[in-house]
């Protein structure tokens, strides 16, 4: 299951198509492009999706650039917009894959360039780690780890999906060292982060946070503890925008 970010700008969507999108996807949709930011703050997105008319298209343009720089730059745009302006051209040039689509929005274009997008993603996403045991290398694609537990005798447990199976498995290896030294050391800051002293947990896997039982709840229904210390690693940093701007 990929990961969609959706920027609506003043556009609708109709509810119709965002339950099709949430059947196959992750669905993020936010407002503006500020509140992107935010999402990229908690989660790891696979495709954009820019609603964008000329009057916001410096926004976007903006966002994607930050996108870019902080967290990636390979990853699949699809811009939707009732014109095809000469700035969102430029940007998509400079796109490794990106599509137009007009508005109002045809359900089943959008559902066939997003699987196109997606499937690009996966073939980009492919940053890994390699922990080894026994003179043994074991390969983890972060996107399928979900989290690592410190556990007893210096050892960490990693929970990984493999993608094969559709199963979780479980692998313990031997750390010596503090948790937070594996987020630095595999140079994954901006996918996992600190959630308790005994926990590190993939934020792309956290569906929401729960700040009163101080638990993240994973998409696969599983949750982990977090604490006072940890928890603004899951939360939104920035404080959002007023915006204007008319319904299209």
């Amino acid at each position: 299951m990929g990961s969609v970010l959706i920027i609506k700008n003043n556009y609708e969507i109709e509810q119709a198509l965002q339950d099709k999108l949430k059947e196959k996807y992750q669905l993020h949709i936010v407002e503006d492009a500020w509140s992107g930011l935010d999402t990229l703050d908690e989660h790891h997105i696979d495709v954009f999706i820019m609603m964008s008319a000329e009057e916001t298209s410096d926004e976007i343009l903006n966002f994607l650039r930050q996108a870019r720089e902080d967290h990636s730059e390979w990853t699949p745009t699809i811009f939707i917009s009732t014109e095809r302006t000469e700035k969102l051209q430029l940007e998509r040039d400079k796109s490794v894959a990106s599509f137009f689509i007009p508005y109002p929005i045809i359900d089943n274009e959008l559902l066939e360039r997003l699987e196109t997008c997606v499937r690009v993603a996966v073939l980009f996403d492919d940053q890994t780690i390699i922990i080894e045991k026994n003179g043994d290398d074991y390969k983890y694609k972060v996107k399928h780890v979900s989290r690592i537990e410190r556990i007893k005798g210096r050892r960490i447990k990693v929970y990984y999906h493999n993608p094969v199976t559709q199963m979780e498995e479980t692998e313990d290896f031997y750390y010596d060292h503090p948790l937070e030294d594996f987020i630095t050391f595999h140079r994954v800051e901006n996918r996992i982060r600190q959630a308790h002293q005994s926990w590190l947990v993939n934020t792309s896997h956290v569906k929401s946070v729960s700040s009163a039982d101080y638990e993240l709840i994973l998409y696969d229904g599983k949750a982990v503890p977090t604490s006072r210390k940890f928890i603004g690693n899951f939360k939104r940093k920035r404080i959002n925008k007023a915006k204007g701007g008319n319904k299209q």
